[in-house]
């Protein structure tokens, strides 16, 4: 492969990998986290479709459900499905996107990349390591498609029927199984968020 061709691909890469990640929360402020001990799930319909089956299905969302179970023990929440202080819920949504980034755009002084080898010269400068005949010209701008994945988790109080605290995910997902391998770390990331710390 051409050195500029390898450039390209390889800046192409690490641009497509740039897209972050961000985690937010929303908070009832005037509530009393610390007055809650029990949690049960909703019961979601047994029909309900998921939107993107390889990323949305049955496994990913049991998966969900077991990290946040995780989560809300290492808090000191026990499991109580007849009459608990809160109830939880999830919504899992994934769009398709594009990124616009800049990309730097290479231009040669001569079409022979060792051009300069018979004169004495170097193929590199060995004062700063730069390769001679290839300089940056400028940038262009270039939409990158991604998909993106968003993780929200509720939390509702039984007894007013409301909700008091919601944390999200949202970012790029390269692959199904990045979403998977990613998931743990995202969820655990969402309840640092929540009012209430882990117990030590």
């Amino acid at each position: 492969m051409k050195p500029v061709l390898f450039l390209l691909c390889l800046f192409s890469l690490l641009i497509s990998s740039c897209i972050s990640m961000l985690i937010d929360s929303q908070s009832n402020s005037s509530n009393d986290f610390g007055r809650y001990h029990t949690f049960a799930w909703i019961n979601r319909p047994k029909n309900h479709k998921h939107a993107d089956p390889l990323i949305s299905n049955d496994i990913i969302e049991q998966e969900i459900i077991n990290y946040c179970n995780r989560e809300l023990k290492a808090r000191g929440y026990v499991v109580d499905t007849l009459q608990p202080d809160i109830l939880l819920d999830y919504d899992l949504v994934t769009k398709n996107k594009v990124e616009i980034q800049q990309q730097p755009v290479y231009r040669n002084r001569n079409q022979n990349y060792y051009a300069n080898r018979g004169n004495g010269r170097n193929q590199y400068n060995n004062m700063n390591n730069q390769f001679p005949n290839t300089y940056v010209s400028g940038y262009k701008n270039v939409k990158i498609p991604y998909e993106e994945g968003t993780v929200t988790i509720y939390i509702i109080e039984r007894a007013s029927n409301k909700l008091q605290w919601q944390g999200w995910a949202q970012g790029a997902i390269s692959d199904p199984g990045s979403f998977e391998r990613e998931l743990p770390r995202d969820i655990k990331s969402i309840f640092k968020k929540y009012p209430v710390k882990v117990v030590k």
